[in-house]
């Protein structure tokens, strides 16, 4: 379990981060499949504004992915 900590936060068990960031990015996956087929549709539809929206969300998730991991590549776990 996650501890806050003075320092920052603590992990309890390291597994619950390796849990915490599966879980992450599934839902960002999630996120990104649902913005490619928006993105599809609307360039079949010839729809500009919804196209680049839909580009928007895919860099965000893009950005959110690598965020997770730097942070998780930052993170001291117990041994």
């Amino acid at each position: 379990m996650l501890q806050p900590t003075s320092k920052g936060m603590s992990v309890d068990e390291p597994t619950d981060f390796r849990r915490l960031f599966h879980d992450l990015r599934n839902h960002l996956g999630v996120i990104l499949s649902n913005a490619e087929l928006l993105k599809d549709r609307a360039e079949k539809a010839g729809d500009e504004k919804v196209r680049s929206r839909a580009v928007q969300i895919e860099e965000g998730v893009f950005k959110a992915l690598a965020t997770a991991n730097e942070i998780r590549s930052n993170l001291k776990t117990p041994e």
